[in-house]
C-alpha cells in the first residue's frame, strides 16, 4: 500500500515539473526551475565559454597609470618630503664641459678662444627635500687658451684655473690667471684685456651651464 502511494506521489510531481513552465525573454519555454541570467549579472561572470588552448589572441595590456604631476617634485614613494637624490654627473660634466669650450671673446684687435677643457672632475646631483628641488654640484677644471691678432695668429696663450665650480658658491667662483704659456711681444696690454675679457666669459659660460642644468631637471 506504501510502495503505491509512493508511486503515485512521484508521479503527480513529474507532472507539475511539467505544467510548470515559463518563457525566457528570447522566446523559449523552459521549467520553472531554470535560472536566467540578467545582463548585469552575465557582465560581472564574463565569458565563461571554454576556450582553445593556444588561443592566438593576445592578452590586453594593463595601461599604466597616467604620469602624476606632482612626483615631479620626487617619487611618488617620497611624498613625505624626505631626502631623495639622482644623479646628474654624467650628463652635467658633458653640458658645463661644452659650454666652457664654446667660451669666445672678440675685442677691436684680438680675439680670445678656449683651446681645450682639461682635468674635469666632479659631480652632480638633484636632490629634492621637503618637495623643493636643490642642484648641486662641484668641479674642478682647468682651461687652455689662445689669442690671436687680425690675421688670425697666435700671438699669446695660457691657462686659467677653476679650482672650485661649486654650487654653494657660485657668485665667488674664482678663476686662476696662470703665467703666459706664450708671452704676447707687442701690444702687451691689449692682449692682457683680452685675457681679463676672456676670464669674465668663462664665469658666464658657468652660469649658462647652470641655467641648462635648472631647466633640464
Amino acid at each position: 500500500m506504501i510502495r503505491v502511494m509512493m508511486t503515485t506521489f512521484l508521479l503527480k510531481r513529474r507532472h507539475r515539473c511539467f505544467e510548470d513552465t515559463k518563457k525566457t525573454r528570447d522566446g523559449r519555454t523552459t521549467s520553472y526551475f531554470s535560472r536566467e541570467l540578467t545582463d548585469e549579472q552575465k557582465a560581472m561572470i564574463g565569458d565563461i565559454a571554454p576556450q582553445r588552448l593556444g588561443d592566438s589572441s593576445a592578452p590586453v595590456p594593463i595601461p599604466s597609470p597616467p604620469a602624476d604631476s606632482a612626483a615631479a617634485a620626487g617619487s611618488a614613494w617620497n611624498q613625505a618630503g624626505t631626502w631623495e637624490e639622482k644623479d646628474t654627473t654624467e650628463w652635467c660634466t658633458a653640458r658645463l664641459k661644452s659650454h666652457l669650450q664654446s667660451t669666445q671673446f672678440t675685442s677691436i684687435s684680438h680675439t680670445a678662444n678656449v683651446k681645450a677643457v682639461t682635468g674635469m672632475t666632479g659631480d652632480a646631483s638633484v636632490a629634492v627635500t621637503g618637495g623643493k628641488k636643490r642642484y648641486i654640484f662641484d668641479y674642478h677644471c682647468e682651461v687652455e687658451y689662445d689669442i690671436l691678432d687680425e690675421d688670425d695668429c697666435v700671438v699669446a696663450s695660457g691657462v686659467l684655473k677653476l679650482p672650485d665650480i661649486n654650487s654653494a658658491c657660485l657668485q665667488e667662483m674664482e678663476v686662476e690667471i696662470q703665467g703666459w704659456k706664450k708671452s704676447p711681444t707687442e701690444k702687451v696690454s691689449e692682449v692682457e684685456e683680452c685675457r681679463n675679457t676672456l676670464v669674465d666669459e668663462i664665469r658666464n659660460s658657468v652660469y649658462s651651464f647652470v641655467s641648462d642644468f635648472n631647466a633640464q631637471y
